[in-house]
């Protein structure tokens, strides 16, 4: 779904397409905090539009890693257009955290008493808490968190929503917890 990508932010784009790049949200380790980069030694896809850097179904059936059917009568039910951002346009704050409100409160719409799975990053999930519970987050998410919410749509469509989880990652402590104890040791060569 779209409008639950990351934040098209100068941080993110650093992430990815400074030079010597290592994944490093605002950009690689070895360049300090606030270090200006020329356009000229960017990645050239950072000049491109955003939405050409997201994943159609033809680029999924092409990757060995991706073994799930793909939908590709599935169109984004988001009203987010990426196409304007990129490294000279990027999001800003306060857009972010409206395109995923609008996302999630479109795809429970669109599904309405059914249960919706939204996955995201780390900080769009923070994002979406802070938006939908009208506070800050007290912790940040945590890999593979999962967080429940419940709304309800009042007789104007306005949506009040209530977290029942959040950022719970008890199915990753009850995995190792499993395999330290089923794990036999390992014998000396």
């Amino acid at each position: 779904e779209h409008g639950l990508v990351e934040s098209l932010t100068a941080c993110w784009y650093k992430s990815w397409g400074a030079p010597g790049a290592d994944s490093t949200w605002g950009g690689p380790t070895h360049h300090p905090a606030g270090t200006i980069f020329k356009d000229e030694d960017m990645h050239p896809l950072v000049f491109a539009p955003a939405t050409s850097l997201f994943h159609t179904p033809d680029m999924m059936d092409s990757c060995d890693s991706v073994s799930i059917p793909i939908d590709r009568t599935y169109s984004s039910a988001s009203i987010f257009d990426a196409s304007p951002h990129s490294w000279k346009n990027v999001e800003r704050k306060g857009g972010i955290e409206k395109r995923l409100r609008l996302t999630v409160e479109s795809l429970a719409k669109n599904h309405a008493n059914e249960t919706v799975l939204v996955n995201s990053h780390g900080g769009p999930c923070t994002h979406i808490f802070e938006e939908l519970i009208g506070q800050k987050a007290p912790t940040s998410v945590g890999y593979t968190a999962i967080s429940i919410y419940e709304y309800q749509i009042d007789q104007h469509g306005s949506f009040s929503w209530k977290n029942l989880i959040l950022n719970d990652t008890e199915h990753l402590w009850n995995n190792w917890r499993h395999i330290r104890i089923t794990q036999q040791p390992m014998s000396k060569v």
